[in-house]
């Protein structure tokens, strides 16, 4: 018999050496996993089984065949590689014995006649006649001694009459491969198949084939339904190199120079690849089974494999679709294919395609809900696809690669230093291969050809934008943009902020503040940006005001103040490319400085002409005067033309709680919002809020220390007024101002002209009254401001 020198037991051991496979080096053990014991040599050969347990099988396989009495003559003289009961274990001992003369065979196989060859005298590659006529292959490796690939696992048991030598595997290499198929246990099943096929004579005649064959789950796990008599027999043949007994050894000495292509006897080639720990056939069809190598045969080797080994003439067609429906990580890019009818174009074996793929994580940052029930969808899922091309990483080249989508706009394709990206989204996974194309696997949907409008509603952060941007009649001008990089609030900012106190106009403005109009801006193009103006900058809105954009730390934020920044870049969803224009998600709103409250306190200390936004509740309204208080403060505003007609039409009421943009103002020493200007406006946030508590305080205190109480409502009890020689109330000029007394100190009620308060003409109470309403100023004097008949009631 012809075999590699190279054994079993070495194979194993110089691959775990070598860290290529993690295969079992079981076969130093016994199957226990314990060394043999020493054997007591006191007897013949025929003495030394018998006695000892371990041999119990060998034993009974040699009493069958009438062998004991000639391995028990003290004249005669053997050299015995004897089996342990583990080594028959792989066996099937029942098929064995139903062959004819095979128990006879293989057992006189183990046994050289004439010798007692002691270990120490066996030499690396000799070989030696057995009782059987068929001769054994010596292989030394490492201090060990090999024979057909089994372990001499104790040496040099020495008997009366010969020597013994124990052996981790039983010998079967004087059987033909048909025999040793139908022997090994984990192949009954293949044996079956091939006598099935008609192939026994064929593996029984071979001539040093290199058998890889299924184990017997493969077989039980198989449906072979599909296949005719002849395909099965191809596919049996399929699993055959002739030519040469193989080794594992040797095979595993030719996978360290990389993938081996092997020519079948089926006519058609295998793949074989090292694959991290293991040896893999065609791409995954089925691996080594590393614990049953090297069935040495008289005409071949047996190797066992797990799976069913199919040329690819008969492999059924792999599609992309077919790879999509496979994989579990493509399972929403499938149910994207069924609901837009697109499963079939990409099965076609006919075509040829270069599909992006996103993965079940590349759909997670999409409204995939949504997406699925659009009319879009077939436009977002071709624009995934490459028609009549076949595009390999290879054939990638650094810098830009455009190409040409099934929908048919012109898709980027971006290798740099950092990997392969296409609009933001990074290719994850390159050359999974198929029979009608490539897939690369992408770890976001791309939206590219969607206009930003379709991209904010198909963008799970901004589905809420995309409603607000709706409600506010912007749908057609996000359709229609031209090269808008938008920063969309997320989600949650939707649903904790209070829009309540804005108009539709001015909701429709706080949208708009979050457009840069004039080019699309990528992370990181914004970030060079950033680093080239000292990490800050200014640009316009399509509202018309500005933004200001800073880098802190590894943080983006947005008009930062003292108080902390509007809105900070949501790292993990931005660069939504859309058709015109790409959207960065943030988190928290954007306002306007004309819509964005500062303190009444805060504006009354601003300087003259800074243009201010203000907050409060209408306290007092009266001709020319409107009197707003906030929590921290009072202001007034001023208009000659008055306000009446805002309030007698409800336009304006006391407890409305009012937005006022205007530019700061001193007039006479009174701080006010000036109105004569495009700076001002006024809306109404909402109508009925309760008044703010109003304090009750002498005339004194507030002598004392009136800026506490200027523009703001008060409550001065008890006091009385000099009437000067009137009997009713004049109002305006020096004629308006009249002087009170509590006891605690004097002061001025003032009535303003211009039909500015509604105590004009009224008669002057004689005795003491309380006053309720706004503290004013007029120079360096400080008024109770008398509007409203409400304003005085008599004590």
């Amino acid at each position: 018999m012809t075999t590699s020198t190279l054994s079993y037991v070495h194979r194993l051991v110089a691959v775990v050496l070598i860290g290529a496979l993690g295969f079992l080096a079981a076969c130093d053990d016994d199957d226990d996993g314990m060394v043999d014991p020493p054997i007591e040599d006191d007897g013949t050969i025929a003495d030394i089984v018998g006695d000892d347990d371990s041999f119990s099988t060998l034993l009974g396989l040699l009493q069958g065949e009438g062998l004991t009495d000639a391995l028990g003559d003290e004249d005669a003289t053997f050299t015995v590689f004897a089996p342990t009961n583990a080594a028959f274990g792989p066996y099937d001992l029942d098929a064995i014995a139903g062959t004819e003369g095979a128990v006879g065979e293989i057992l006189r196989y183990h046994v050289v006649q004439g010798a007692a060859v002691a270990a120490g005298d066996l030499t690396d590659g000799q070989t030696i006649e057995t009782l059987a006529g068929d001769e054994l292959t010596v292989s030394l490796r490492d201090g060990n001694v090999f024979i057909d690939g089994a372990q001499v696992t104790q040496p040099d048991v020495e008997a009366d009459n010969g020597i013994i030598h124990v052996i981790d595997r039983t010998l079967v290499g004087n059987q033909n491969l048909a025999n040793v198929a139908a022997f090994v246990n984990e192949t009954t099943a293949l044996f079956d198949a091939v006598a099935g096929a008609g192939l026994g004579e064929a593996f029984a005649d071979a001539e040093q084939w290199t058998v890889f064959g299924p184990n017997n789950a493969t077989f039980e796990n198989a449906d072979l339904s599909g296949f005719t008599e002849e395909e099965i027999a191809q596919i049996l043949q399929y699993h055959v190199v002739a030519g040469s007994a193989t080794t594992s050894t040797a095979l595993l000495d030719l996978l360290a120079e990389g993938e081996v292509t092997l020519t079948t006897l089926q006519g058609e080639d295998l793949t074989i690849a090292l694959d991290g720990d293991q040896v893999v056939f065609n791409d995954g069809q089925a691996t080594l089974d590393v614990a049953n190598l090297d069935y040495f045969a008289s005409n071949g080797i047996l190797h066992v494999i797990d799976g069913l080994l199919l040329p690819p003439s008969l492999a059924p067609a792999t599609t992309i679709a077919d790879v999509v429906a496979g994989d579990e990580n493509f399972s929403t890019l499938l149910a994207a294919l069924q609901a837009a009818d697109l499963v079939d174009p990409l099965a076609n074996e006919e075509s040829t395609f270069t599909v992006f793929a996103p993965n079940n994580d590349g759909f997670a940052p999409i409204n995939t809900d949504v997406l699925l029930a659009q009319p879009a969808l077939s436009e977002v899922l071709g624009y995934h696809v490459i028609p009549d091309a076949e595009i390999a990483a290879a054939d990638l080249s650094e810098g830009d690669n455009p190409v040409t989508t099934l929908a048919g706009e012109e898709l980027t394709v971006v290798v740099n230093d950092d990997g392969v990206f296409i609009e933001g989204s990074e290719v994850v996974s390159f050359d999974i291969e198929a029979d009608n194309g490539i897939i690369h696997v992408l770890d976001r949907t791309l939206l590219g050809n969607q206009n930003l409008a379709n991209v904010v509603q198909f963008t799970a952060e901004t589905e809420e934008l995309f409603g607000a941007v709706g409600n506010a009649g912007l749908a057609d001008a996000f359709v229609n943009a031209d090269d808008w990089t938008v920063f969309g609030p997320n989600n949650a900012t939707f649903e904790n902020a209070d829009l309540s106190g804005f108009s539709d106009a001015e909701i429709a403005e706080v949208l708009q503040y979050h457009v840069f109009p004039d080019g699309i801006t990528s992370s990181g193009d914004l970030l060079q940006l950033l680093s080239d103006n000292g990490g800050e900058v200014t640009i316009p809105t399509l509202q018309g005001e500005d933004l200001t954009i800073a880098q802190d730390g590894e943080e983006i934020v947005f008009n930062d103040s003292d108080d902390g920044p509007q809105a900070t870049l949501d790292l993990n969803n931005l660069d939504y490319f859309g058709s015109n224009g790409i959207l960065h998600v943030i988190d928290g709103l954007l306002l306007p400085p004309s819509l964005t409250a500062t303190a009444i306190a805060d504006a009354r200390a601003l300087p003259d002409d800074e243009v201010v936004t203000i907050e409060g509740v209408l306290t007092r309204g009266k001709g020319r005067y409107l009197f707003f208080q906030d929590d921290t403060a009072g202001i007034m505003l001023f208009d000659f033309a008055g306000f009446n007609d805002e309030l007698d039409s409800g336009d304006l009421a006391i407890g409305d709680l009012v937005r006022v943009n205007g530019r700061m103002d001193t007039f006479n020493d009174q701080r006010q919002l000036r109105i004569d200007d495009d700076a001002f406006s006024i809306s109404v946030i909402s109508s009925g809020n309760a008044l703010p508590e109003i304090p009750t305080i002498t005339l004194d205190e507030l002598n004392s220390n009136p800026e506490a109480y200027i523009h703001q409502l008060v409550r001065v009890e008890s006091f009385t007024i000099d009437p000067d020689g009137d009997t009713a109330f004049d109002a305006g000029g020096a004629d308006g101002n009249y002087t009170i007394d509590d006891g605690t100190d004097t002061g001025v009620l003032r009535l303003e002209g211009s039909n500015s308060s509604e105590y004009e003409g009224e008669p002057i109470p004689s005795g003491p009254v309380t006053f309720e309403g706004a503290v004013s100023r007029f120079q360096s004097t400080y008024q109770l401001h008398l509007a409203l008949e409400s304003d005085l009631t008599v004590d």
